[in-house]
């Protein structure tokens, strides 16, 4: 390992930092260059600003925006959010650090060429620094820019979970202090890298960021017949909650009994029939059924060990389906089709991030897509006669991609872009996919959408003001204009 001693001369703050920077291969390797002389500069700052008053004034204030965003992190790339906010807080000086005040870069990584941020940074910012070989001499260094914190926290997990020098972290995704360990092997030279993340996780509790894996606040939608539509969304007391419309007005919101550990994903396979999916809190898939008129059943498990919320379907009267990312990073899957559920079986090969999204156009047939790691949304389909191989589709998005079919022959895609608008492209049978195209919105969950009779779609997601919005469609005429069903 090359080691070079340098300065950061000119950050704005007029800090003078002498470090070690240390050009290892496991920063190099993935396009996202670790500078460890700002890294530990600001771990020593960070850690001592934790104690100067506790769980109060600007610590609270970032750790309160920071979590969140690294569960919507976490729910894409299934890392621990609590050790994203830790290490957050190290890297940024709790966002004090010039990096993050001016370009939201909270993990000081560089851009590999000055015109190269690489696939989630927007731009490269020139600083002047001091290089020590052992002669000490000006260089220009380029930091990535991003457009939000939360971007940043994207390419902390896309460079964990990509790059092999990280490969021995990933069996721990489930364990955070276990986790950054691993990490630090090859993420930082101080010794004492990963005592100070996990002193800081308990310090501030950031490990209640591991308790909510639908972090994103996406609700899940269903229509058991026309003119019905329900939402089902995890809340902050990890009970499933629902609402419902039968053409007035949206009721309150009700709970429904039990903890469950994601997002709910929900289907219906007949008139008056909704069946309600989640992981549960040890990663097991749990469901509930109703049937109008009725009572909700209570929840039962159904085995296995998901990665993320699960995405159900049925492709046709008597039919279920369920898909989930693995711990593997694939797809996994279990069906019934009206007697015992089958075991879990995987789709093999591709490997995703964030959950899939599955939906049926016309009997026999499913349609799967998923969120690949360039950010670029795949999909693979099964006409009863076995899978074919996924194919991408394109885009530039974030999160998880929602799809639904308004009649025999019809798919529609949405996805959140890096632009928090929400994207969309469809398909008619016997053509073409279309291009993406944006239906506006400022969004930070992924979106949700239902069909209740031939020719509508409802497209719901959250705001980044925490309502709930949604827009409709109904065949020929425009989409809608977004409108806020209130707080989620």
């Amino acid at each position: 390992m090359r080691t070079t001693l340098h300065r950061l001369a000119s950050f704005g703050l007029g800090t003078l930092l002498l470090a070690a920077f240390a050009s290892t291969a496991g920063a190099a390797a993935d396009d996202s260059v670790i500078d460890r002389n700002r890294q530990q500069a600001n771990a020593k700052s960070a850690y001592s600003a934790s104690g100067e008053m506790g769980a109060q004034g600007f610590q609270e204030d970032f750790v309160n925006v920071a979590g969140p965003a690294a569960q919507r992190v976490r729910d894409e790339y299934d890392i621990p959010a609590s050790v994203t906010v830790g290490q957050s807080i190290l890297e940024s000086n709790w966002g004090r650090s010039t990096l993050s005040a001016n370009d939201r870069n909270y993990f000081g990584f560089k851009c590999t060429s000055p015109s190269n941020p690489g696939p989630i940074a927007i731009s490269c910012h020139a600083y002047t620094t001091q290089e020590c070989t052992p002669q000490c001499h000006d260089v220009t260094a380029y930091f990535r820019v991003y457009r939000t914190m939360e971007d940043s926290f994207r390419d902390y997990g896309r460079l964990l979970t990509t790059s092999s020098y990280y490969a021995g972290a990933l069996p721990y995704r489930h364990e955070p202090d276990r986790f950054i360990t691993e990490v630090a092997k090859n993420y930082a030279t101080d010794p004492d890298y990963a005592s100070k993340v996990i002193g800081l996780m308990r310090t501030y509790d950031l490990y209640r960021f591991e308790d909510q894996s639908g972090a994103d606040g996406s609700p899940s939608v269903v229509s058991m017949r026309d003119g019905h539509q329900e939402m089902f969304a995890r809340g902050g007391d990890g009970r499933v909650w629902h609402k419902w419309w039968y053409g007035g007005t949206w009721s309150d919101w009700v709970a429904l009994d039990g903890v469950v550990g994601s997002a709910p994903s929900a289907v219906s396979m007949r008139d008056g029939h909704v069946e309600l999916f989640a992981r549960g809190v040890n990663g097991d898939l749990l469901h509930r059924w109703y049937y109008e008129g009725g009572q909700w059943s209570g929840w039962a498990s159904l085995g296995g060990t998901l990665a993320s919320a699960p995405s159900a379907v049925s492709m046709r009267d008597g039919h279920l389906e369920v898909f989930a990312r693995g711990t593997g990073g694939d797809v996994i899957h279990t069906w019934w089709y009206g007697g015992d559920w089958s075991g879990w079986a995987s789709l093999g090969g591709q490997q995703i991030t964030g959950a899939p999204a599955a939906v049926s156009m016309t009997d026999n047939h499913i349609e799967l897509f998923a969120r690949a790691a360039g950010g670029d949304v795949i999909h693979a389909w099964y006409y009863g006669n076995g899978w074919n191989g996924w194919a991408s589709l394109g885009g530039n998005t974030q999160g998880s991609p929602a799809a639904v079919s308004m009649y025999n022959g019809h798919l529609e895609l949405f996805a959140r872009g890096t632009d928090n608008a929400i994207w969309h492209k469809y398909y008619y049978a016997g053509g073409t996919w279309s291009d993406w195209g944006s239906l506006g919105g400022n969004l930070t969950g992924s979106p949700s959408a239902l069909s209740m009779h031939a020719g509508h779609i409802e497209l719901f997601a959250r705001g980044t003001d925490n309502q709930l919005w949604h827009k409709y469609y109904y065949d020929p005429n425009p989409w809608s204009d977004w409108g806020s069903l209130g707080a989620i």
